[in-house]
């Protein structure tokens, strides 16, 4: 190791090696890429490599949460994933034995709370899906109906949603399996496994009325198809374009994000539909398990902490109506004073 090399110089080269491999998928090398402009190489970049330690990273945190009231805040998540990047190259000198030590490991950050959702009711996600079906077949509006209902009916993330194909769905049969997720970077778009291990291949039931829905709008795709002619792009995905290109991930949340504030429905993101689909499945009353499977989450503890407090709530109430059921009666013929049943 050359003890003259500075931090900045390393860690891009750590990036293009990473790069150059094809280790990492677009999202990740986008998020690097940020990381490192934007905080890492700007207040770590100077430092001699073997030089840097733990205090120099608490520090350059110090100065971005100082920076909180002229610049875009930095949150504790966001840290973490900053601490992850530098984390991650660090780690890769060390296996090499370019460093001792991982300084990364004994930094100290901002705790967070445990992300609580709350995403609409189930009464206002029908009104606002009322919304939308007075809205003509070919506006955008009309075209995302069919989307949302899908979204909210089995709880996939946006970009699995974008990238479902018609050959991962057995109408018939009542399932579908999440294959593939649309990925967007920039304005170039493409097909990755699911986001974690356990959310590949993973098979979706679905409700009858999300089977009605899929089937009405497999009709519309093949009438569109036929009118296109030789003009209609066959990418083998369910929701498309009108002339059958695939979706951008990026607009089709820009489209429904606009249409919830045009319609005034209180604020809630594309996203909020899966949030929707989880909720309803805890609080009618699936195991916390099962839920998480079909979630397709990296652990089961990932959906404890983040919907945990919805069972809370529930274990709340069921305790009240208890307490009203068990509560001492008042006077009744032929019970002495005092005495409850």
């Amino acid at each position: 190791m050359d003890r003259r090399e500075t931090v900045r110089s390393y860690l891009e080269r750590w990036y293009a090696t990473k790069l150059d491999a094809g280790q990492m998928r677009a999202s990740t090398a986008a998020a690097y890429r940020g990381h490192l402009d934007r905080y890492l190489l700007p207040h770590l970049g100077p430092l001699q490599l073997h030089e840097l330690q733990g205090r120099h990273i608490e520090g350059m945190f110090r100065a971005i949460r100082a920076r909180d009231g002229v610049a875009r805040p930095v949150g504790p998540t966001t840290e973490r994933r900053i601490l992850a990047t530098l984390r991650s190259a660090i780690r890769d000198a060390v296996r090499r034995g370019d460093l001792p030590h991982d300084h990364t490991a004994h930094v100290t950050l901002r705790s967070s709370e445990p992300r609580r959702v709350r995403p609409w009711t189930p009464e206002q996600f029908w009104r606002f899906v009322g919304l939308l079906e007075g809205q003509d077949e070919h506006t955008a509006a009309g075209r995302l109906l069919p989307l949302v209902l899908v979204a909210a009916g089995t709880g996939l993330r946006l970009g699995e949603v974008t990238g479902l194909r018609w050959a991962d769905v057995d109408l018939d049969g009542g399932w579908l399996v999440a294959a593939q997720q649309a990925q967007q970077v920039g304005n170039v778009v493409t097909y990755v496994r699911p986001k974690t291990r356990a959310g590949e291949d993973r098979r979706v039931p679905l409700g009858a009325s999300t089977v009605d829905v899929l089937r009405s709008w497999r009709a519309r795709q093949s009438a569109a198809r036929l009118a296109w002619g030789g003009a209609w792009q066959d990418s083998g995905l369910v929701f498309t374009a009108p002339d059958g290109q695939p979706l951008m991930p990026f607009s089709t949340s820009r489209s429904f994000s606009r249409l919830v504030a045009a319609h005034g429905m209180p604020h809630m993101t594309f996203h909020g539909l899966r949030h929707l689909y989880i909720t309803v499945l805890l609080t009618s009353g699936a195991p916390m398990a099962v839920v998480s499977k079909l979630a397709g989450h990296s652990s089961i503890q990932l959906t404890v902490n983040t919907y945990g407090h919805l069972l809370d709530e529930a274990a709340v109430d069921a305790v009240q109506g208890a307490d009203v059921f068990m509560a001492r009666p008042r006077a009744i013929p032929g019970i002495s004073p005092g005495i409850s049943l």
